[in-house]
Order: C-alpha cells, then sequence, then structure tokens
C-alpha cells in the first residue's frame, strides 16, 4: 500500500468511525504496520470490520480481518481434527498435505501412533494442541508479510479457476 493510500483508508475510517482520534500523525504510523496490505485487501477488511466490530479499530485488527478475508485463517477445530485423524489412522499417509497448523498438530500428538487411542481423548489432546499451532502460526502470519501470503492466495486462486471451470464444465 502506498502512503498515500494508507491516507485514505484512514480518511474511510473517520468517516465510519468519526469520534475515533486521528491526527496528522495517524496515517503515518498506520503506514509503518500497514504497508505491506494491498490496498483493496486492507479497504475490505475495514468495510467487513464496520459490519459487526464494537467499538474502534486498529491496525492489528485489518490485519487480522485481511487475512480472514483471504483465506488465510485457521481451518475450523471439527475440520482440523477430522483431517488429521485420517491421515493418522492411514499409517501417516498424506501427512505432509495438511495444511499448516493442522500438519504441526498431527506431529506435536506423536504422528499416526497418536490417533489409535480412545477418541474423545485424543480429540480433547488434539484440540489442546492444535489451539497452541494456530496461535503460533497466526502470529507469525500477521507480523510477516501479510501482502505476500496475501498475494500468493490469489495467484494461486488465479491458477485454480480455469482448471475448476474446466472440470465444473465437463461434469455437464
Amino acid at each position: 500500500m502506498k502512503p498515500s493510500e494508507t491516507i485514505e483508508l484512514v480518511g474511510m475510517i473517520t468517516q465510519i468511525w468519526p469520534s475515533m482520534k486521528i491526527n496528522q500523525h495517524t496515517a503515518k504510523a498506520w503506514h509503518l504496520v500497514l504497508s505491506d496490505l494491498p490496498y483493496d485487501a486492507a479497504e475490505q477488511a475495514v468495510a467487513n470490520l464496520a459490519k459487526f466490530k464494537q467499538g474502534y479499530i486498529g491496525v492489528a485488527d485489518i490485519r487480522h480481518q485481511a487475512a480472514e478475508d483471504a483465506g488465510l485463517g485457521p481451518v475450523e477445530e471439527g475440520i482440523a481434527f477430522d483431517m488429521a485423524a485420517k491421515v493418522g489412522l492411514n499409517s501417516g499417509t498424506g501427512a505432509r498435505m495438511l495444511p499448516g497448523a493442522v500438519q504441526d498438530a498431527y506431529w506435536q500428538m506423536g504422528g499416526s501412533q497418536a490417533f489409535e487411542g480412545d477418541a474423545a481423548m485424543v480429540r480433547s489432546r488434539f484440540n489442546k494442541i492444535y489451539a497452541t499451532c494456530c496461535a503460533k502460526r497466526e502470529k507469525e502470519l500477521l507480523s510477516g508479510d501479510l501482502g505476500a501470503s496475501i498475494a500468493a492466495v490469489r495467484a494461486s486462486a488465479a491458477i485454480e479457476a480455469p482448471r475448476r471451470q474446466e472440470i465444473e464444465g465437463g461434469e455437464r
């Protein structure tokens, strides 16, 4: 995002939250933290936050929402467990294909042997480990180059779209 776009973003925020304390230094300070984001991702994040966020927003809220909007958030806990358990019950086949935090939790559990016990106990243990793995991954994502991660997701979607159309078109 360019400095002029950060100024525009801060201007939009003052229209949505008019009593929020903004001064001549706000845009420069916010630019230090938001410069890696594409403007359209930051603008959409602000629009989405305005729909449900109570109180004022900060740069961390914008970064978190932009990551969420791009699909970079963690897999839902129940789905993550099902994915890891399926790999565990298949003697680890496909472990390297698990999404980041799910794969981290799978290996921290001890791999396929960890999924051989009582399902309720395994799930309880997995959920605790997965929550820790998600928090670590989220911190890394939000403090790193989030714009590069968003660009990678967009590029991947652009590559997948024609293939998906080809497959869906072929099924009719």
